[in-house]
């Protein structure tokens, strides 16, 4: 009771004066051909609604001997990324290189791309690009390669993302980090237990040690039960 799928293929018999006098049919159950075509669609419809929604610019291009190259795919997280729709991409290969900040073009992409035709499979790298809206951000590639004897090329596929927002915490932390450590006055935090979490040189100072040695330990750990106690009970009442 189980439908099949025929594939059914009808050639004409000719006589000697060349009319038609029958016809010999050939079916074949394709049946399972079918169902691993049906199969095989339904998997790229799906990686390609996972590829359109996806906030990563995913993309594969060929890169050739005189260093110019060009697009073979470019999902839909490209525009999120750049500002750009894939087809505006595509169809301007040199857009992307324009809007590198001149700095990175030189020390950070052009260095990658001579890597790459000298047999690096795999490179990851960051750099800053000038997003369609006139912002700076900063982008993080990921990239595997595969030389092609054939065309003497390289085909690259690369995945992009926009760390601009890690970059500009990170940025401010260690901002943050310069001020306490270069303060002239004693800056120090304690967790409620009393353990210290951060203290500056000058905070230190003031404890006969490094830094490093008072992360994690008690006013009682360093100065003694008693003068440590006391210290503890005063910023309990404060």
């Amino acid at each position: 009771g189980r439908l099949h799928t025929e594939e059914m293929t009808i050639i004409p018999v000719l006589d000697d004066q060349g009319e038609i006098t029958h016809f010999i049919a050939i079916k074949q159950d394709v049946t399972e051909r079918e169902q691993l075509r049906l199969e095989l669609e339904n998997s790229q419809a799906q990686l390609q609604d996972i590829l359109n929604h996806s906030s990563a610019c995913i993309l594969r291009l060929r890169i050739f001997a005189d260093y110019t190259w060009r697009y073979e795919y470019l999902s839909a997280g490209c525009e999120h990324v750049y500002g750009y729709p894939p087809a505006v991409l595509m169809e301007n290969p040199q857009l992307w290189t324009s809007r590198i900040l001149p700095e990175d073009l030189e020390t950070v992409i052009q260095p990658a791309m001579a890597e790459v035709m000298a047999g690096t499979q795999e490179k990851q790298l960051q750099y800053r690009f000038r997003h369609q809206d006139g912002s700076v951000r900063w982008i993080s590639d990921y990239g595997t390669a595969r030389y092609d004897a054939v065309q003497h090329s390289w085909t690259v596929t690369i995945v992009a993302t926009d760390i601009s927002d890690r970059v500009t915490r990170e940025q401010s932390l260690e901002q943050y980090r310069l001020i306490v450590e270069n303060s002239t006055d004693a800056i120090m935090i304690k967790d409620l237990e009393g353990r210290y979490q951060l203290i500056n040189p000058v905070g230190a100072s003031y404890l006969g040690t490094d830094p490093g040695a008072i992360i994690g330990q008690t006013d009682q750990d360093l100065l003694g039960p008693q003068i440590g106690g006391e210290l503890q009970a005063r910023e309990r009442q404060s």
